[in-house]
């Protein structure tokens, strides 16, 4: 049981002491200190009660017009990693709270502890390290190569501790390494609880938003995939998001939530010796370079993720399945997607594929959403049966309709010039406006097509069998 407290506590500034003053330290008000009990630890939270910001100036519970609320300019700043930038959308914001998971070892540490060697240049920057020691922490500094002059290192796995590091350091920007190490004496269990993860989350939140800190907080994930602990804890933190590994060394970092930005952006990153390197053109990652032929079930398609296109290409396998049921493997684009493009393209152009099992993979590790990847997947399948290979450079996309048809997709001219920077020959799609440009312009054969099985037609003349 957590034992029972007094401190004073300044009712103009919230700041906390164990004796009275006749003049507040912190906001030199007089006679502003007022006995309150707490639990042991958690005094901190007196502050919200007396709802007032360290600089003196009272919280007003007032309701008020929207417009009379002034927003305040420069409120971000940059990671001075440009991926980093992007997911985040356009930097980090002044008093945020940013809540990054990933499997272990896959280089969250890494990545912060990198932001933080540019950050520290131009803000007061502290990195809170629960998992590992002060000596560990600086060895990946060293082996970084980064500047840690004017990064400041403070190890702690107590809550208590670190609010009241908080209040006395006043930093602008924190890094919490990591969440399910944290723990307060108020709860009776161990740290990584849903109980404690949901008690130091609300704790800190609340404490940054007060102080007006940005706070970079490290979570683990399930075997699922998703963050640790309770939902709460995401709905708290203003940014979640989650780091993934790709093939090879790539690394993605996709927000899943942003109150002040996208949530469909990504930043795409290369893990090397010197840590992590930012990948300008995304396109080069998930595209793979070939020459002549192009391989039964093998698609090239062009996927908007959040205000780029990035050209990708699309892996699919039909084997003969050796049970009565048909499967359909598939992680990086939803399987119900996959379902319905399989079905679609029975009916229309009357392939049989009940006794074959479904491999479907996407070069790099990305994953898609875009609908627009349905008409790709659909050839992509067709080549793999038929044992087909393209012989022109091509990439496809389109949303298809339960009918076969080739839907217009949205914002074709960035997908047109993302697939003419790669060298493509051909772009088939439903012809669109932007299309029509795009014809005069970049010199493409957009070819309009209404329907699956005319796309099936059409690719006749421009396939050949795989020996």
């Amino acid at each position: 049981m957590a034992m029972i407290v007094s401190h004073y506590v300044c009712s103009s500034c919230g700041r906390a002491e164990e004796k009275p003053h006749e003049i507040c330290p912190e906001c030199g008000a007089h006679n502003s200190f007022e006995k309150c009990l707490f639990s042991d630890g958690n005094y901190r939270q007196s502050i919200r009660a007396k709802r007032s910001f360290p600089s003196g100036n009272v919280v007003s519970v007032d309701v008020k017009p929207l417009s009379s609320i002034r927003a305040e300019e420069n409120t971000r700043f940059s990671t001075h990693m440009f991926e980093f930038d992007r997911v985040l959308g356009g930097g980090a914001m002044k008093g945020s709270s940013i809540l990054i998971g990933g499997e272990p070892g896959i280089g969250k540490s890494t990545l912060l502890l990198s932001s933080l060697s540019y950050i520290s240049e131009e803000h007061n920057a502290v990195y809170i390290s629960g998992e590992e020691t002060d000596v560990q922490v600086r060895l990946r500094a060293d082996r970084l190569k980064l500047n840690t002059d004017k990064i400041k290192l403070f190890s702690s796995t107590s809550l208590s501790s670190i609010v009241d590091m908080l209040w006395r350091e006043r930093p602008q920007v924190i890094v919490v390494d990591s969440l399910q190490t944290l723990s307060t004496s108020d709860i009776d269990s161990p740290a990584g609880t849903q109980s404690q993860i949901k008690a130091c989350t609300h704790a800190l939140c609340e404490t940054v938003k007060i102080l007006g800190i940005t706070m970079f907080l490290i979570a683990h994930i399930n075997k699922d995939g998703s963050i640790a602990g309770p939902k709460y804890a995401e709905h708290l933190v203003d940014t979640v998001l989650y780091f993934e590994s790709a093939e090879g060394m790539l690394r993605i970092v996709r927000a899943s939530k942003n109150r002040y930005g996208s949530s469909d952006e990504i930043g795409v990153f290369v893990m090397g010796e010197n840590g992590l390197t930012c990948v300008e053109d995304p396109s080069r990652a998930f595209a793979v370079e070939r020459t002549g032929d192009t391989p039964a079930g093998i698609v090239n398609t062009v996927v908007i993720v959040g205000t780029r296109a990035v050209v990708v290409e699309l892996q699919v396998l039909c084997v003969p399945s050796k049970t009565q049921n048909r499967r359909i493997f598939s992680d990086k684009i939803d399987v119900s997607v996959v379902q319905r493009v399989v079905a679609i393209l029975e009916t229309c152009t009357e392939l049989n594929l009940t006794f074959n099992d479904i491999y479907v993979n996407v070069a790099g590790g990305m994953r898609i959403t875009d609908p627009n990847v349905e008409l790709a997947l659909a050839v992509a399948v067709y080549t793999s049966f038929t044992s087909s290979c393209l012989k022109s450079r091509a990439v496809f996309y389109g949303e298809l309709t339960l009918l076969g048809e080739v839907r217009k997709a949205m914002f074709e001219r960035k997908r047109s010039r993302s697939a003419l920077s790669m060298g493509f020959e051909r772009i088939v799609c439903a012809l669109g406006e932007d299309a029509e440009q795009d014809r005069d312009e970049m010199y493409i054969n957009i070819t309009d097509l209404k329907g699956i099985k005319t796309v099936i037609e059409k690719l006749g003349s421009n396939i050949s069998k795989e020996e």
